[in-house]
């Protein structure tokens, strides 16, 4: 099914080196940006307001798009188009009816193509307008809501726009700095096949766009780099964590009589261990100076094995959460997530709670906190299902850096919740870090750096 189209209509501001102030009278125009150029912008839309068929809720939508210049061969001297590469966006929606079941989770705005088959967009200059350039963003998408109730395993919800939609704002220089940007229109998502049923509405998008998009009230989250070193091949599996441990990668995996525990060689991808769990959904593993301990989802039990072989020892309670999700060991403790947006520090010995970490942002709690990667006391890795977001969490749960694995996922041709990013391990002391998905074929080495 074909994306519908967001359109994006903008006044913008483009201040560059040496340009003259904007005013309503006729002004020396400003330069366009050359061809080939590409650019990325954030995206933070912060309590956009999300009409269901029961009220209203709002969504805090956070992503980014990536835009190429292009000469536009009706005007080259006023403007120039602009080729749409990527688009997403991601928030976390308290629910939502279809057909009178209740269904909320993670709705995700994201365009379905590796870019625009022409170029939709165009940035235009206006000598005589109250800006320098009028910008029009045009973006496809399509709107996948991903349900609270069985969130490892549930068909999501796709919903598309029924019309076009349109932004205006207005930016004071070239790229945004974060700027507003408002819906002029509502949009109506309905389902892809019944454009009369609609189940939800974005009665506005209030977002910021540009490189900064925190310089409009927001404080800052250092944007990370993301370089692939190699691409590690492995059967595929329903990963759920993964560990660097003693020079190896430790890799559990879920589903029902499909979850298993295994030791692989990063060199080459060669299984050197492979323990079955059967019975269970398994989840994340720590793995400690003495044991390792895997999680498993709804059955609330924690599978301690021994550290070399893997081989299973022993079954407990998992206490202090409904679920488990991902599990890490920092040197001192094990650290455990249930899909919210709590980490739990517990005792590697009694495995009971001692302390819990929230996590925050800019955009305040980062809810399905999924595995986790701790090699070092003060510094937390986490991915956030069903996301490609991998986020760097400190002792006290503030969100200090996050990595976009977009163009990596992307690589393995996978799409969809099922085949969601998962799985991070870095290497204690340096940059280097593995990092995977559910049925992933690949473990990617990466290093990770400032943007």
């Amino acid at each position: 099914m074909p994306a519908r189209l967001l359109t994006v209509a903008a006044a913008a501001v483009l201040v560059l080196p040496g340009a003259a102030p904007a005013s309503a009278t006729a002004r020396q125009l400003s330069p366009l940006p050359p061809a080939g150029t590409e650019i990325t912008s954030e995206i933070i839309a912060q309590r956009t307001p999300v009409r269901l068929r029961t009220g209203l809720v709002t969504v805090d939508f956070k992503g980014s798009v990536t835009q190429r210049v292009e000469t536009n061969p009706q005007e080259p001297d006023k403007s120039v188009l602009l080729r749409t590469l990527s688009f997403r966006v991601t928030g976390t929606l308290p629910y939502i009816y279809d057909r009178g079941r209740q269904v909320g989770g993670v709705i995700t705005l994201e365009q379905q193509t590796d870019g625009d088959s022409e170029p939709q967009s165009v940035l235009k200059q206006t000598p005589h307008g109250p800006t320098p350039y009028e910008y029009t963003l045009v973006l496809g998408f399509m709107a996948t809501i991903v349900p609270w109730d069985h969130p490892q395993t549930a068909e999501p919800l796709l919903l598309v726009p029924n019309k076009p939609a349109e932004l205006v704002g207005q930016i004071a220089r070239y790229t945004p700095r974060g700027e507003r940007f408002d819906l002029t229109e509502r949009v109506d998502l309905v389902p892809p096949n019944e454009p009369d049923v609609i189940i939800a509405t974005i009665e506005q998008f209030p977002a910021h766009l540009g490189s900064s998009a925190r310089a409009a009230g927001f404080p800052g989250v250092e944007q990370l780099s993301v370089q692939v070193l190699d691409r590690i091949p492995v059967s595929p599996v329903f990963t759920q964590g993964l560990e660097f441990v003693d020079g190896t990668l430790v890799q559990s995996s879920g589903l029902v009589g499909k979850s298993s525990v295994r030791r692989i060689d990063p060199a080459d991808g060669k299984v050197l261990v492979d323990q079955p769990v059967p019975g269970v959904f398994g989840e994340g593993i720590a793995v400690t100076d003495r044991a390792a301990f895997q999680l498993t989802w709804k059955d609330r039990l924690v599978i301690e094995r021994d550290r070399s072989s893997l081989r299973e020892l022993r079954r407990f309670p998992l206490t202090g959460a409904q679920e488990g999700w991902g599990a890490c060991w920092n040197g001192n403790e094990v650290l455990t997530s249930d899909g919210t947006d709590r980490i739990a520090v517990r005792d590697p010995v009694t495995f009971a709670v001692v302390r819990h970490i929230d996590v925050r942002d800019d955009l305040g709690p980062v809810q399905f906190i999924n595995e986790l990667d701790c090699t070092r006391p003060d510094t937390t890795w986490a991915n956030v299902w069903p996301t490609d977001r991998l986020i760097r969490v400190d002792v006290s749960g503030r969100v200090t850096g996050e990595a976009d694995l977009t163009e990596i996922r992307r690589a393995t041709g996978l799409a969809g919740s099922s085949n969601a990013t998962n799985g991070i391990a870095t290497v204690a002391g340096t940059d280097i870090a593995y990092v995977t998905g559910k049925n992933w074929p690949h473990i990617v080495r990466v290093r990770i750096g400032q943007s």
